[in-house]
Parts: C-alpha cells; sequence; structure tokens
C-alpha cells in the first residue's frame, strides 16, 4: 500500500467518524426538541373534575377567547359571537376569582371562516359556546348552557330556523380533557324556541355530517368504537351512514339491513 492509498484511507476514516458524531448530536437535539417543547393541546377543555380540583387550590388553567360577531342572515339581523378558549400549560393564579389576566403562554386558537354560498355558512375553529345578538353589537344570550367543546357550526337556509353545531360534551377517552380525540355528536339549535337537540349514537362519534336534498334529512357519517377504548380509530374500526329526520328525531341506518348483509358478503364470503 502506497503512501497516498494509506493518505486516503486516514481522511476517509477522519470524515465518516466526523459524520457520524454529527449524526448523533443531530439525533439527540431532535430527541431534545421533542421532549422538552410545549405539547399542550391548546384547544382542549378541562373536564369538570379538573376545573373544581383546581378551584379548591385558586387556581385556573383556562382562558376564555371572545372572537368578533358573525352576521348568519342579514333579513333578519341575526348575529353570532363565537366564544373559544386556551388551555395554558400551567395552572396560574385566579385574580379575584376570574381568569381574565396577562399569560406568556397565550397564543391565538384556531379559527376559520368559510362560507360556500351566500345562504350556507360553517364556522369552524374551536369554540366552547356562541352568543346570539340582534345588533351585532350587543351578545344577548349563550346558546349552551353546559361543558362543550365545539369544532364547528353551520348555519344553512334550508333547514332555518336550525343552527347544527359539531362537538364533544364528555371526556369518552377519560384522558382528563374534552377535546377533538373524544366521540363528537351533533347538537340542532332551534332559533324559534331556544332549545338544544343532541343527535347521539351509543359508542360512535359523528365523522362528518351534510344536509339532503329533502331539507328534512341530515345524512351523518359515524365512526364506532368497536373496541370500547373511548376513542374512534379509521385504520381498525368501521364507519357507517346514518339518516336524521329534523322533523321526528329518528335516526336510523341509510342502507337496510339487507343490503349491509349483501356488501358484507361480498367482502367476507357468505355466512
Amino acid at each position: 500500500m502506497t503512501k497516498l492509498q494509506k493518505y486516503n484511507q486516514i481522511i476517509i476514516a477522519v470524515f465518516g467518524t466526523i459524520a457520524i458524531i454529527g449524526g448523533i448530536i443531530g439525533i439527540l437535539y431532535i430527541l431534545l426538541e421533542v421532549f422538552s417543547s410545549d405539547n399542550t393541546n391548546n384547544s382542549a377543555l378541562l373536564t369538570e373534575e379538573k376545573v373544581q380540583t383546581l378551584s379548591k387550590e385558586n387556581l385556573i388553567q383556562q382562558y376564555p377567547v371572545f372572537e368578533p360577531p358573525i352576521l348568519l342572515d342579514s333579513a333578519s339581523s341575526l348575529y353570532l359571537f363565537p366564544i373559544s378558549h386556551l388551555l395554558l400549560k400551567d395552572p396560574v393564579e385566579a385574580k379575584n376569582g376570574r381568569s381574565l389576566g396577562f399569560s406568556k403562554d397565550f397564543a391565538p386558537p384556531y379559527y376559520d371562516h368559510m362560507s360556500s354560498y351566500s345562504e350556507h355558512y360553517r364556522l369552524n375553529g374551536n369554540f366552547n359556546n356562541f352568543a346570539i345578538s340582534h345588533d351585532g353589537i350587543t351578545p344577548e344570550k349563550l346558546l349552551f348552557n353546559f361543558k362543550i367543546n365545539l369544532s364547528s357550526a353551520e348555519f344553512n337556509k334550508e333547514i332555518y330556523p336550525k343552527i347544527i353545531f359539531h362537538g364533544s360534551q364528555f371526556d369518552s377517552n377519560k384522558d382528563g380533557v374534552i377535546d377533538y380525540q373524544d366521540f363528537k355528536n351533533l347538537y340542532i339549535y332551534n332559533l324559534n324556541n331556544n332549545s338544544i337537540t343532541p343527535i347521539t349514537k351509543e359508542n360512535s362519534t359523528v365523522i362528518e355530517w351534510q344536509t339532503s336534498n329533502d331539507s328534512d334529512f341530515l345524512i351523518i357519517k359515524y365512526g364506532s368504537d368497536i373496541n370500547n377504548d373511548g376513542e374512534f380509530d379509521s385504520s381498525k374500526e368501521p364507519s357507517l351512514l346514518f339518516k336524521y329526520s329534523l322533523s321526528t328525531g329518528k335516526l336510523s341506518n341509510v342502507f337496510s339491513d339487507s343490503l349491509i348483509e349483501e356488501i358484507e358478503n361480498g367482502l367476507n364470503g357468505q355466512k
């Protein structure tokens, strides 16, 4: 082996060692960032049990976030004030029993207003309530009188005077917060009598929905939690289509039992 070959081998070995050391440092840096970063889900709501525990120590961990009003119907001067929330990384002392105050953890919640056409609005984001108004200046009353984490609100002239809300009311997976991983239901708010009707299906979560050509029906896609862990896993668990009658309140399968059986036999063979 010549001196030049030995020299080249030494250079390759040195640079190879440097590359390995650099790779190890890079991996350690990434791991440090992952474990030291704030993984707080700012859109989650604490369960009532956690809220009461913090309250006994004069602590809070959630702030209300008030959003500008949305005009739903100009003819009736109907506005909604969305009310969002922020979950802090750590509890802070309550000021005079209230949560309003300054926090270095503050960050705006997710909020996105979408309008597909003039008579159909869907508001997406993270909300815990809405206030109704008829002048866009003065909130008159809150729509919900119970704890709920809402992900969207839909106003559709075809089903007026009803508003459809989508959200989670219960901590189905028992992790101490109410968030996007918990079961979601639809809630129908009637503007005429200020009533709320939940559309619930046991051990299931609403994935998506749409109004049908017949304005009395909603088509709802449910995810079924067949392993009873309080969450829906689309890669392992089935989904079904249901129809809900706004006039009767009846929830029923879109597909008949015979069609479902035919589909299942085609997939898994005749039983």
